[in-house]
């Protein structure tokens, strides 16, 4: 029982409390009563303060509430608070006041109701329009007569005789305003007629469902008939397992303003949902959420359970289901259905769905694999990311030989036909080898290279006895390429402008290598989904020494492209702590000792893997299992040991034959074979789809390795629906990086590894689990909290132990990578309370010679929180332009003029007749010589002087363009700085890209991110003075040439001039901070800096405005009032909302509605978050002009904008929060 309160004043306090553990449960926010046990007369207290039950709350903390937390004793309970998220405290506050309102309003005697509830509602309005100043708010006063308004019909449009009759007819069984739960039991409405009165009263509506049946139709036809006279209907559905009747599409696509779209995808489910919203004018949304497809026991006798949704209850969810059928609409996944045209591709599609799924897949395409259908193939996001990189490594950084890393099934050949598509698109008549070493897949590539390229006739097959007749376009067997040499000996080596070599790991072999050898084309692009040669060797030699692209583990889950994952950290009693470390991995030989030493730790190490596949694993005698060791002599070991437990096991190594491997595979396909133990994850044996169970028995230091090892059972496969993964994790080195390994398994999310991990990894790609033993789990966040709480003494001991760990110079890039560091780990640390950097590190380190610098502590600053977050190729350019010019803005600004040294890149086939030298005696390239240079007007003979040297073109990264001028080496992205300072060049030998003006602004940016305030405040005369005084910190400016030529090398997204303002200089899809930006919106001056800090900024003289946007307002936890307000509704369409204040029928609102008219241009600037994970406030990424669409709502509003230029894929994965999968 709750402690009694006998005196008035306790009953007051009922009233006021709104938490009271201890009264009616029918008062506002009252929590659960407690137990009696809890409540205890406290020493001097006159009553007993009931104690919260125990659990978990989202309680606001109330005066009484407060009263109650303080009687508990804190010896036996833990209280957790945290302060109110402001974003998310309206909500709160909302929820709270709510009930409050409702107890009150409900107090109110029954002989004073309505009129007296209504008074008190007034008297609050009133109250809330004087304290936040606003006499709109008088409008929403309720009129005293209390009415409902139930209808507002215009009769032109409702030509029904009895109006009344017609509301009544119309209005649904459970109203508008309140939700409802539909469980297909005898008691309550039927769905299938509350459906038929929400589609009769609707002015919209959106379905979106896995199939539809004619059955599940017919009934709501006469009311949908009716509807589609005046309103818009929109379905998705899909043909998943031919669950669709064709017939039922058809009549509703024959409907009046209905249109339908249809995922044809046969690979994979990805809509499951059945969902149906009924939109209308008078802002009284309704939604079905629930189990039912349009089928009739769905509809009506069948035990489905639906929740019926309104705008009046759950606002937000509606507002969310709206959003997500609109992204859902504009996803490329998702085809409009026409009857006429796509009838027959339907009717197919639904037809190889059945067969599909009654276990036939006899192959229904045309003989010779002839396309009568052009399909509408549109790269995924993550496919346009690596499109994307693909581009910036040609054309950024002039690296022509790519290698992209993707997991088999995420679509590579999709990715080379785009990419391919592209090049040709500048060289309409370039010639393509594509080499494959199987008859199907070069079948299966040619078709998918017709549909994207949308040429029926591209492209000849050269396999099995088919000889090209023209070899313009060739897709070969690489046997064939070999065996039939001869007729390829009239060809030049640059006869293919392209050459793509599918599974690239086999180059070792001599019939791919052979292909290197006789053709050297513009453009070398290996796929694979294995980064290692057959050999072991470095793949990436042949590859400008880098892996180009890869795709992302998380992304391919998302997209089901992928068997999702059941991971289980596993505890390993083994103690790895003073196991040798040498370049960077453990000493494989002692690993293999303690592994496989006949001793009791080995032993009794076997025992607990074999105990662990019983815990997780349904049957372990079962399971198609790859166990991945350290060297073959503990591959041996563990079938052995395996052998003996009686598990049917076997172990396989490089030297295991061919014949051998495939009978391996083959008894592991069939189920006679479930433990196959390897080393080496290049093997070719263990490239088996059926894989359900992958062994990481010893700690992989390789990231690529270990995704590349676990993508060995990521491959789909028929009956498989997770793959089961068992690491062992010992308490390993410090060195050792568990936070890389588990972030490639989350993704990209708004919180640290180390939060995921604390949180039990809520962000997991769809379908993925990850289960860590309590001892496994506190290894892992022993060892991430030492590497992300690195200490300056630590960091100092790590650059002292470089050079016995590695056999590379000590340099910033150098230790960084060999680290796998993130570079702003290397600028958090002060000294007396100022920011420091890497050299100042390295001094107390005792590998540097001491410096004193005046500007240490600001150009440290600059690095760590303005260079670090920007990326954009022109500012990096502006910045080594100004150190070369001896940092004064007046060389760069002063008589420049520009001189064009450009090479023909019309015809690929041409020779070089220009006066650039180029030593390659080959065709002019499109990415590695198409330079545009401006050099200073004080060297008059520049031209002649300008040397191309691609000598050698096809090996290491001899593409890039190296342009010398007098002998200078200047181009910046490949001068790696070794720790010397560089004397200053002469202002005859810079090379600078920029108008004056566009100069000048670039200076002014700069100045802000260094000074980080005006002019005047920063105690220069003028701007050429701001920056001359950097010429006195030669070690801090060298830094920053360092820095800034590894931030210009890692770039890899192409950025695009801002045609539209002159001189502006921001450059579309680079990444810039607030500052940088108010001075391109010339907000910021040299005078003043601009007070501005919302989410807008306008300059009016400029004719611009522009918009900043966080896509995750929340950086603590998750917000549903927050997280769909700006997104990303496809590639070219953006959704905002504004400010509070902005109506629009005038003001801002109207402004935005008018702008082209008015001439003012809207700029979008886009980030992820508001901080990065080392609390730096993260930069904007510009997608530049966009353009009014359309708008819904008011005070906010919510406005769609067209962008100028799509969103580029690393962004749009980001953005389009609502997509589907």
């Amino acid at each position: 029982m709750a402690a009694n309160r006998g005196t008035s004043k306790d009953a007051k306090a009922d009233h006021v409390g709104k938490v009271d553990v201890g009264r009616n449960q029918s008062h506002p926010n009252a929590t659960p009563t407690a137990q009696s046990a809890n409540n205890t007369q406290q020493p001097g207290s006159q009553i007993a303060l009931a104690a919260p039950p125990s659990g978990l709350y989202e309680q606001l903390i109330t005066d009484l509430l407060a009263q109650r937390l303080e009687t508990l004793p804190t010896g036996t309970y833990h209280i957790q608070t945290h302060p109110v998220e402001p974003l998310e405290a309206a909500r709160y506050l909302t929820q709270h006041v709510s009930a409050i309102l409702h107890y009150a309003l409900s107090a109110i005697p029954a002989s004073q109701r309505p009129l007296g509830q209504i008074d008190l509602a007034n008297k609050i309005i009133r109250l809330l329009a004087r304290a936040i100043n606003d006499s709109d708010l008088h409008g929403d006063l309720i009129h005293t007569e209390g009415r409902l308004l139930e209808a507002v019909l215009n009769r032109l449009h409702h030509p029904h005789a009895d109006l009344k009759a017609r509301i009544r007819e119309i209005m649904p069984h459970t109203r508008l305003s309140q939700s409802e739960l539909f469980t297909g039991n005898r008691a309550g409405v039927s769905l299938e007629s509350e459906i038929n009165k929400e589609i009769a009263s609707s002015d919209e509506i959106c379905w979106l469902v896995s199939f539809i049946k004619f059955s599940g139709i017919r009934t709501l036809m006469p009311a949908l008939r009716e509807f589609t006279r005046r309103g818009n209907l929109r379905i998705i559905t899909t043909s998943y397992m031919g669950a669709t009747d064709a017939k039922a599409v058809n009549v509703l696509a024959r409907l009046p303003n209905t249109q339908i779209k249809v995922s044809y995808n046969p690979e994979h489910e990805r809509l499951h949902a059945k969902a149906y919203l009924f939109l209308r004018n008078s802002g009284f949304h309704t939604g079905y959420i629930g189990s039912s497809n349009l089928s009739r026991s769905a509809l009506t006798n069948g035990l489905e359970w639906n929740m019926k949704i309104t705008t009046r209850e759950v606002a937000h969810i509606i507002d969310k289901f709206r959003k997500t059928f609109d992204t859902y609409w504009a996803d490329n996944e998702f085809d409009l259905y026409d009857v006429d045209r796509d009838g027959d591709r339907l009717q197919r599609a639904l037809t190889q769905q059945r067969m599909r799924s009654t276990g036939n897949t006899s192959d229904q395409a045309g003989p010779g694999g002839a396309i009568t259908t052009f399909f509408e193939v549109r790269p995924y996001a993550f496919q346009q990311e690596i499109l994307d990189k693909l581009h910036a490594e040609r054309t950024l950084h002039h690296r022509t030989r790519n290698l992209v890393v993707a997991a088999t099934g995420t679509g590579k050949t999709v990715i080379s036909a785009f990419d391919f598509k592209r090049y040709r698109a500048a060289h309409p008549e370039a010639r393509l080898l594509f080499i494959a070493h199987r008859k199907e897949i070069l079948h299966q590539s040619r078709t998918t290279f017709r549909h994207i390229l949308r040429d029926g006739n591209f492209g000849e097959i050269w396999v099995d006895g088919a000889t090209p007749d023209r070899f313009e376009c060739v897709f070969a067997s690489v046997q064939t390429f070999n065996s039939q040499q001869d007729r390829l000996a009239h060809l030049p080596p640059d006869y293919f402008d392209m050459v793509i070599i599918d599974e690239v790991h086999h180059l070792t072999a001599a019939s791919y290598r052979t292909v290197l050898e006789r053709f050297q084309p513009d453009v070398l692009l290996g796929l694979t989904a294995t980064p290692e040669r057959m050999d072991g060797g470095d793949i990436t030699e042949d590859f400008d020494g880098r892996i180009a692209a890869e795709i992302r583990l998380p992304e391919a889950l998302n997209r089901k492209l992928l068997c999702p994952f059941q991971y289980f950290g596993v505890t390993d009693a083994v103690d790895l702590r003073d196991v040798a470390w040498k370049n960077g991995k453990y000493d494989a030989a002692a690993l293999t000792r303690i592994y496989t030493a006949g001793d009791m730790v080995a032993r009794q190490r076997v025992q607990s893997i074999m105990d662990a596949l019983e815990q997780y694993c349904t049957d372990p005698a079962g399971v198609r299992a790859l166990g991945f060791c350290v060297t073959k002599d503990h591959a041996r070991y563990m079938s052995d040991a395996f052998q003996q437990a009686g598990f049917k096991a076997d172990v396989l190594v490089g030297e295991t034959p061919r014949e051998q491997r495939e009978a391996m595979r083959a008894r592991l396909q069939r189920g006679e074979l479930n433990y196959l133990f390897v080393v080496d994850v290049f093997n070719e044996g263990v490239d088996i789809p059926e894989i359900d169970t992958v062994l990481f028995l010893r700690p992989t230091e390789s990231l690529t390795v270990f995704l590349q090892q676990l993508g060995r059972g990521l491959r789909l496969a028929d009956g498989k629906d997770v793959l089961t993964v068992l690491d062992f994790v010992g308490n390993a080195r410090e060195e050792y990086d568990f936070e890389h390994k588990f972030r490639a398994l989350i993704g990209r999310t708004r919180q640290s590894v180390l939060k995921e991990l604390e949180h039990d990894f809520p962000h997991l790609p769809l379908g993925c689990s990850i289960v860590l033993e309590r001892q496994a789990r506190e290894y892992i966040l022993e060892n991430i909290r030492r590497a992300t709480s690195l200490k300056r003494p630590k960091m100092v001991q790590k650059i002292q132990g470089f050079r016995h760990q590695s056999d590379r110079p000590l340099t910033w890039r150098n230790f960084m990578e060999f680290h796998h560091m993130e570079a702003p780990m290397l600028y958090k640390f002060k000294i007396g309370g100022k920011l420091i950097g890497w050299n100042r590190l390295c001094v107390e380190a005792g590998v540097l010679e001491d410096f004193r610098e005046p500007l240490e502590m600001e150009l440290s600053r600059y690095i760590g929180t303005r260079l670090l977050t920007t990326q954009s190729e022109s500012y990096f350019r502006f910045v080594l332009a100004l150190l070369d010019a001896g940092c004064d803005v007046e060389v760069l600004m002063k008589d420049t003029y520009s001189q064009n040294v450009n090479t023909d890149v019309n015809n690929s086939r041409s020779k070089s007749s220009h006066n650039v030298n180029m030593n390659n005696e080959g065709k002019q390239r499109e990415y590695s010589q198409n330079v545009n240079i401006y050099v200073a007007k004080s060297h008059p003979n520049s031209s002649q002087n300008v040397n191309t040297d691609t000598n050698n073109s096809r090996s290491g990264s001899s593409h890039n363009v190296n342009i010398d001028i007098n002998n200078s080496h200047l181009n910046s992205s490949h001068n790696v700085n070794t720790g010397t300072v560089s004397s200053r060049p002469k202002s005859s030998q810079i090379v600078n890209f920029f108008s004056p003006a566009e100069t000048e602004k670039f200076a002014l940016m700069l100045h802000y991110d260094i000074w980080q305030t005006d002019g005047p405040a920063s105690g220069a005369a003028n701007l050429r003075e701001s920056l001359l005084r950097l010429n006195n910190n030669p070690v801090m400016l060298n830094e920053i040439r360092e820095v800034t030529n590894y931030l210009l090398d890692q770039l890899d997204v192409i950025e695009k001039p801002t045609e539209s303002i002159t001189d502006f200089p921001l450059r579309i899809h680079g990444r810039y901070n607030r500052d940088q930006i108010l001075v391109a919106m010339q907000m910021h001056t040299w005078e003043k800096s601009s007070s501005n800090r919302e989410g807008v900024a306008e300059n009016r003289d400029l004719g611009a405005e522009a918009l900043f946007v966080t896509l995750n307002k929340n950086e603590e936890d998750y917000s549903s009032s927050t997280m769909y307000e700006d997104y990303a509704v496809n590639e070219n369409t953006f959704h905002w909302q504004s400010q509070n204040a902005s109506r629009p029928e005038r003001g801002r609102g109207l402004s935005y509605i008018q702008h082209k008219e008015n001439g003012k241009q809207m700029l979008l600037f886009v980030r992820e978050h508001n901080n990065d994970p080392y609390g730096n406030t993260l930069s904007y990424v510009f997608l530049g002009p966009c353009d009014y669409i359309d708008h819904s709502g008011a005070k906010p509003m919510n406005i769609k904008w067209n962008l100028h230029e799509p969103i580029p894929g690393h962004l749009l994965n980001e953005s389009r929060k609502l997509a589907a999968g």
